[in-house]
């Protein structure tokens, strides 16, 4: 992010800026969905008009500085503003709202701890991030010809409800000769994991040298 906002030359950070919005597109389209009870096409629209009325029309950019708050924190609020006001304009009009939620209650909603739109971005945005990182964790794993690892990986981390699947279960399962080598192949599925996430939040704006950062960020989300 500090890069977008230092650098001098104005289509480079347009071009940077423009990338970054494309990365947050889905917890953008999944945060107007359940916040405000849209449609995938009503999101969809109001994803567009939100980026061509109050991103690259706007100084939107010139706000994006570290010293003036995250990023996503800035994204959230703008976004919600943005939705918001649409659906005042559609009360003004007198035109269908998106049902159940009526304009009061969107309103209402955030005006409330629970409703804050930067807490709930991060927490679609972060849930996000997880899954996209799960997926090329998974994808890495088969194409290496790894697939237990992930298999394990998923029992141990990712789908267990309650405790854990045992190693002696997962040896058998998934024909490891013993529980050791089915716990080496659960270590070697999170240190893929760590190396995808950190792509990914690359690619979602953080420098090299803040990736820890990023990851205390993000772990934090989920804790609060």
């Amino acid at each position: 992010m500090r890069r977008l906002a230092t650098d001098d030359n104005s289509d480079a950070r347009r071009l940077n800026l423009n990338d970054l919005l494309t990365r947050y597109l889905p917890p953008m389209r999944r945060f107007l969905r359940q916040q405000f009870k849209l449609n995938q096409d009503q999101a969809d629209e109001w994803v567009q008009g939100f980026i061509t009325s109050k991103v690259l029309q706007t100084e939107f950019l010139g706000r994006a500085d570290p010293e003036q708050g995250k990023f996503r924190a800035l994204l959230s609020q703008a976004l919600s503003n943005y939705a918001i006001d649409q659906i005042r304009r559609m009360k003004a009009r007198n035109a269908n709202l998106p049902q159940p939620l009526a304009a009061h209650e969107a309103l209402e909603r955030f005006g409330t701890t629970d409703g804050d739109p930067a807490k709930v971005f991060d927490r679609h945005w972060g849930e996000h991030a997880i899954a996209e990182a799960l997926q090329l964790t998974k994808e890495r794993l088969y194409a290496t010809k790894r697939g237990p690892a992930w298999e394990v990986f998923s029992r141990r981390l990712v789908e267990r409800d309650g405790r854990p699947t045992d190693y002696q279960t997962l040896a058998a399962e998934f024909a490891f000769k013993t529980p050791s080598q089915a716990a080496i192949a659960l270590n070697s599925a999170k240190r893929i994991f760590r190396r995808k996430l950190s792509d990914v939040l690359i690619e979602f704006g953080a420098a090299g040298r803040d990736i820890s950062t990023a990851i205390a960020e993000l772990k934090n989300i989920f804790q609060n």
